[in-house]
C-alpha cells in the first residue's frame, strides 16, 4: 500500500499565511486612507478652482455668471428659464446685473431671478470655458430641482454637490441654507459673508434647496478647514453651520460662540456641510 502524505498546515506555514492576511489588511486599510483623502483634497481644489473661475468670467464680462444680464448675447437666449435639467443645453437666461448672484440681501432662492440665478450661475460659467462640464442651468419644476451633475456641480457622492449664491452676515442666517417657508431658520456664526460657496447635502422643502444639509464628519470638515483655512468652525474663510431653530442641533461645532467653538470630531456619522467664503 502507498503511504499518503496527508497533513495540515506546519506552524510556519500558517505563520506565512497569517503575515499575508495581515499585508493585504494593511493593503486595503492604506488604500482606503488615501482615497478618503484624495476625496477631501478634491473638495478643497473644487472651491479654489471655482472662485477662480468665477474672477476669470468677472474680469472678462464684468458681471457674475448669473448675474449677468448679456448672457443671451453670447450663448443664445433661452426660451424659457424652465424645462429639464437633464438637457445640457448652453441657451441660457439673463441675470439682472445688480452684482449679485441671487438676492441682494441673500433673498431664499425662490421663483424669479433670485432662483434661477444661483442655477445659470454654473451653466454661464462652462459656457464662457472657465469650468469643465455642461450644466443645464434648469431646474425642474416639481418639488426636486437639485439635481447634481446636471444642474450643479457634483460632489464626493451622487446626493452632495455645491451651491454658489450671496449672502448676508448675522447670527440668524434665513438665506445660507435657504431653509423652507416656516419656522426653521438656520443659526450662523456672524460674519461678512458676501458670495459664498456651500458644500453639502440638498436640504429644505420643495423647490428651495441648498447644499447645506449634512455630508461630511466632523474629522472630514476639520481636516479641509485645517489644510486652506484656520481649523475654526466659527471664524475665517471655511465655517460651518452650528444649529437651527427647531431644535434640530447642527452637531459639527461644539457651540456657537465663534471665538471658542471647536469640530466635533467623535464619531463618523455626517454631521457638516461647509461654507466656503469668496471674498468676492
Amino acid at each position: 500500500m502507498s503511504k499518503h502524505n496527508n497533513h495540515g498546515f506546519t506552524l510556519v506555514e500558517f505563520s506565512v499565511v497569517l503575515v499575508i492576511i495581515g499585508l493585504l489588511a494593511a493593503g486595503i486599510l492604506v488604500g482606503s486612507s488615501i482615497m478618503k483623502s484624495a476625496e477631501l483634497q478634491k473638495i478643497s481644489s473644487n472651491f479654489i478652482k471655482f472662485r477662480d473661475a468665477t474672477k476669470q468670467f468677472h474680469d472678462k464680462y464684468k458681471y457674475f455668471p448669473g448675474d449677468f444680464p448679456e448672457a443671451g448675447n453670447f450663448w443664445d437666449l433661452a426660451e424659457t428659464c424652465g424645462g429639464d435639467p437633464t438637457d445640457l443645453v448652453k441657451a441660457t437666461c439673463n441675470g439682472n446685473g445688480d452684482g449679485f448672484v441671487g438676492g441682494s440681501v441673500g433673498t431664499p432662492i425662490q421663483f424669479g431671478t433670485e432662483f434661477t440665478e444661483p442655477l445659470y450661475f454654473w451653466q454661464q460659467l462652462t459656457n464662457a470655458g472657465f469650468l469643465e462640464g455642461a450644466y443645464s442651468g434648469r431646474a425642474e419644476s416639481g418639488s426636486e430641482w437639485w439635481q447634481p451633475g446636471e444642474n450643479l456641480p457634483e460632489g464626493r457622492d451622487k446626493n452632495s454637490g455645491y451651491t454658489f449664491s450671496y449672502s448676508t452676515h448675522g447670527s440668524v442666517d434665513t438665506n445660507i441654507i435657504y431653509p423652507e417657508t416656516g419656522s426653521v431658520q438656520v443659526y450662523a456664526y456672524n460674519s461678512n459673508y458676501g458670495h459664498i460657496i456651500v458644500y453639502g447635502n440638498p436640504r429644505g422643502i420643495g423647490n428651495r434647496r441648498t447644499a447645506s444639509g449634512k455630508a461630511l464628519s466632523g474629522k472630514e470638515a476639520l481636516s479641509i478647514d485645517q489644510k486652506i483655512d484656520d481649523g475654526r468652525p466659527g471664524l475665517g474663510n471655511i465655517m460651518a453651520l452650528p444649529y437651527t431653530s427647531d431644535g434640530m442641533t447642527y452637531a459639527c461645532a461644539d457651540g456657537t460662540n465663534a471665538t471658542t467653538a471647536v469640530y466635533m470630531t467623535s464619531g463618523n456619522q455626517k454631521i457638516c456641510s461647509l461654507v466656503f467664503i469668496t471674498g468676492l
